[in-house]
């Protein structure tokens, strides 16, 4: 009766009523859902902090970065661009997710490598009243690229950009030369790091070593994963879905 004297229809609040309680029971029903596969993931760990994984589907937006935290109700990732994402844990049950950093570690991936700079070289060329002509020759495995020669210069820049096909188990290896015109390129140094300390979170590593072999220098490069091969995505695909064979 008190509803009929403010002139407020009893429909109307019955159906406010109605919508308010299935927005509240969906709420809960999705943060039971979260906190479910947050206890699966926590209890289960499929992936750890510092894992780099991808998760996704083809009707939704693929997630690609680092763990950085854990929880109850979502899986907080960075990507390569230092942009925080919160990934709701119900959703990386339900959706393939990759664990990149693991699959490395047998798997092959594709590996960028970006010769930078170096500095401080030796300078090789003396007598010809000049200064060192330094290339890079860069290695993984079988494979090797060339950089351009900075003529007459201590501190070359190249920002050059390689691709390798490699694994955890391989190692990137540097060597810097100066070229002559005649007789043996002379060794100004090299460089070697293997690939799962380089590449241990996925993300990009921006590294400046010293160069060894007694000429002194330093030399800088980037290196990343780009993403697995075809063949090992299809064939080795580490995901976290329940298995529901048995």
């Amino acid at each position: 009766p008190w509803l009929r004297l403010l002139a407020v229809d009893v429909r109307v609040v019955a159906a406010a009523g109605t919508t308010t309680g299935l927005a509240a029971g969906f709420a809960a029903q999705k943060m039971l859902s979260n906190a479910a596969a947050g206890i699966l993931i926590l209890i289960s760990k499929p992936y750890t902090i510092g894992d780099f994984i991808e998760t996704g589907h083809l009707d939704l937006r693929f997630h690609r970065g680092t763990v950085r935290e854990i929880s109850w109700q979502s899986t907080l990732l960075e990507t390569n661009e230092g942009i925080d994402i919160y990934i709701p844990n119900s959703q990386l049950v339900d959706y393939p997710t990759l664990v990149l950093t693991r699959q490395s570690m047998s798997g092959k991936f594709r590996l960028s490598v970006r010769v930078l700079a170096a500095y401080d070289l030796a300078n090789r060329d003396p007598w010809y009243r000049g200064r060192s002509d330094p290339y890079v020759i860069a290695r993984v495995r079988d494979t090797t690229f060339r950089t351009g020669t900075v003529p007459n210069c201590l501190n070359p820049v190249w920002d050059e950009h390689f691709e390798f096909d490699a694994s955890m188990s391989d190692r990137l290896e540097l060597d810097v030369f100066d070229f002559d015109l005649m007789g043996k390129d002379d060794s100004l140094g090299h460089f070697m790091i293997p690939l799962e300390d380089a590449c241990a979170d996925g993300a990009c590593q921006r590294l400046r070593r010293p160069l060894l072999g007694g000429w002194g220098g330093e030399i800088e490069c980037e290196v990343q994963i780009l993403n697995h091969t075809v063949k090992d995505r299809v064939s080795k695909p580490q995901s976290i879905m329940p298995d529901s064979s048995g």
